[in-house]
């Protein structure tokens, strides 16, 4: 970000709720060299969002969609991925026609509602009471870069100010993600935050059952994010994954967990 961009930005942030702006967002915001990690941060918690998804949506043959980096729940990611890919879905003709960013919610979806009557799940349950803002990049005619915060249970949506606030913060991932070389990300940009502290564990040599306790988290999850993380690492097992991750300075063994 150049230091005329945060001159405008923090010419804005007077006008906004004192409420929305986190300790430290103008700091954060005139750091030329800053974190992406750290923004996303600031964002979630300006969204009241514990969760987020960031997703690459192709429209030029089709829909196809790839998750660029998600700490959502597992299957409420693989959810919003899927519907993306139905472009009979109102989600998807919404996210592809909009020029602003918009609140969502999944409740009115019969499938929603039906698996967490069904199962019980705490994921389903928990997102068919969650409201979801989405902010977005238009790359071109036919990318579309995806920033999707899920609200805590119950949350207020955020008015347009809020809105609009937001969305001017997540370009600023966004843009890192259009503008790298490849237009893709690595695999340590790939590696989520959740990934990353499960490895980190387990390079600890912490079991699944202990990094779930460490974590409030499944064990079934904390499996989900070990395999999800090998994959995208080309490792054969976890001990392997970890190795790689150090490899390429995604893990550092001597640092704080």
């Amino acid at each position: 970000m150049n230091n005329n961009n945060n001159k405008n930005l923090r010419r804005g942030l007077p006008d906004m709720h004192p409420g929305l702006l986190p300790a430290g967002m103008l700091a954060t915001l005139a750091d030329n060299d800053v974190d992406p990690d750290t923004i996303v941060a600031e964002i979630s918690t300006i969204a009241k969002s514990r969760r987020y998804a960031i997703f690459r949506l192709l429209t030029n043959s089709g829909v196809r969609v790839e998750t660029i980096e998600s700490s959502l729940d597992p299957q409420v990611s693989a959810y919003i991925r899927d519907t993306l890919c139905d472009e009979t879905a109102d989600f998807t003709c919404k996210t592809i026609s909009v020029t602003t960013p918009f609140s969502w919610s999944f409740s009115a979806d019969p499938v929603v509602r039906q698996r967490a009557v069904l199962s019980h799940g705490e994921s389903w349950a928990e997102m068919s009471n969650s409201l979801f803002h989405v902010f977005f990049r238009r790359s071109s005619a036919s990318e579309r870069l995806l920033f999707v915060t899920q609200s805590m249970p119950g949350a207020d949506p955020l008015n347009a100010e809020q809105l609009f606030f937001c969305h001017g913060l997540t370009q600023v991932i966004l843009d890192q993600i259009a503008l790298r070389p490849d237009g893709h990300a690595g695999a340590a940009s790939r590696i989520t935050v959740r990934e990353k502290e499960c490895l980190r564990w387990c390079a600890e040599g912490k079991t699944s059952e202990e990094i779930g306790i460490i974590l409030t988290l499944s064990t079934h999850t904390v499996n989900h994010y070990l395999i999800s993380a090998t994959k995208k690492l080309n490792a054969v097992n976890r001990t392997h994954a970890i190795i790689v991750a150090i490899r390429q300075g995604i893990l550092d063994i001597n640092g704080e967990p």
